[in-house]
């Protein structure tokens, strides 16, 4: 699964916000101070060292992303400075404070937490006894712990939501992969099921007229050899792309409705008389749709070639506005003789069809038919959107 990226930019721009709530903060402190020291003097006029202070109880408000304990001692440490120094606190000088106070509470990290909050208490506990007010030694660190409460929900919160995600997402990696896996293990058993049952047939075939029609064998070899090869030439091509090759050029496409011909071709050579019969022009297909309608033929035609040695099969594709059908359909047969017998499945082709159907949107009907024989009908949208 592809991983999320931030835009390119977005680091350059995630100071802005930290940094304007930093400037407004300290204008405001410098600001408010200045004006009520105007109308109420207080013990000490705020000088250049008032409005160091002030800043430096405003401004780690940028950066307290980045470092945020570093950013909150700094700024209640000049704080409490500020207040035991005698300059006017009829500003909210502490909010600066409360913002770092807020952004330093770390998930999990309780007592960490607890700890920093309680620093502010002695300090400011001094200030208020150089002041000659014991009075104001509360109300900052009650004001300095609540903003460590919301800060230790929040960021408990957002911790446990981070850890909900990134389950959801391995859970949904783990789907993928299960998914690719029977995906898969589908398409290895649909391109060996029918290769080494065509191949068990001819070299039934191969076997029982080697004595009396050598031409008959060498007919029989000559096919065992094509159907290897291509069966070779589909495991390859799945290795590779199970390999993620670099090498676009050495891919192979997964089989689709335009090697039918060759299917039929295959099969044929292997017994069975299979014709084919087309209704409607032919769509334009996705290729997980052409793969599927390709993989139902070939399922279908081994099916026969395993079963029913000798038959006749009638592969029809009907092709509609938005679905196409792909049905077969044989007469049973027989044992043309001793010599071709029955090749046993696994018995998972047909589930694995289903499979296909159900998850391109379409149906899957197979069963025996009253008159003898086997049909196998698939329909599917053809996901085109034509």
């Amino acid at each position: 699964m592809l991983e999320m990226t931030p835009r390119p930019g977005a680091d350059r721009l995630s100071w802005i916000v930290p940094a304007s709530a930093a400037a407004i903060l300290a204008l405001l402190a410098v600001g408010v101070a200045a004006g009520e020291e105007a109308r109420n003097p207080p013990l000490r006029l705020l000088d250049p060292s008032g409005i160091a202070l002030l800043l430096a109880g405003t401004l780690p408000v940028a950066v307290s992303r980045r470092w945020p304990r570093a950013a909150y001692l700094v700024a209640m440490i000049s704080i409490g400075i500020y207040q035991a120094l005698g300059y006017t606190i009829d500003s909210p000088y502490f909010l600066g404070v409360m913002f770092t106070a807020y952004a330093a509470a770390a998930p999990d990290k309780r007592r960490q937490s607890a700890l920093l909050a309680s620093l502010t208490i002695p300090i400011y506990s001094v200030g208020a006894l150089l002041r000659g007010r014991p009075e104001m030694a509360l109300p900052l660190p009650v004001l300095t712990f609540a903003a460590f409460v919301a800060g230790q929900i929040t960021s408990e919160l957002r911790a446990a939501s981070a850890r909900r995600e990134a389950r959801a997402r391995a859970d949904d990696q783990l789907r993928m992969l299960t998914e690719e896996r029977l995906r898969i293990a589908r398409e290895l058993h649909d391109v060996i099921s029918h290769s080494i049952a065509t191949i068990g047939v001819q070299a039934g075939v191969a076997a029982y007229v080697l004595d009396e029609h050598p031409e008959q064998t060498r007919e029989a070899l000559l096919a065992i050899k094509a159907i290897s090869r291509d069966a070779m030439r589909d495991l390859a091509g799945m290795l590779r792309v199970l390999r993620q090759s670099e090498d676009a050029d050495s891919r192979q496409p997964a089989p689709g409705l335009e090697r039918l011909p060759e299917l039929l071709e295959g099969a044929r050579r292997s017994g069975v008389n299979v014709g084919l019969q087309v209704d409607g022009p032919a769509s334009r297909l996705t290729p997980a749709t052409d793969l599927a309608a390709y993989r139902v033929v070939q399922e279908a035609l081994t099916n026969v070639i395993r079963h029913a040695p000798g038959a006749s099969a009638e592969v029809h594709l009907r092709y509609a506005a938005d679905l196409v059908q792909i049905e077969v359909i044989d007469d049973g047969g027989g044992q043309s003789n001793g010599s071709a017998s029955s090749v046993p499945g696994t018995g998972h082709g047909l589930s694995g069809l289903h499979e296909r159907a159900v998850a391109l949107g379409g149906t899957l009907e197979a069963g025996p038919l009253l008159s003898g024989g086997f049909r196998v009908s698939m329909c599917l949208p053809t996901g085109t959107g034509s």
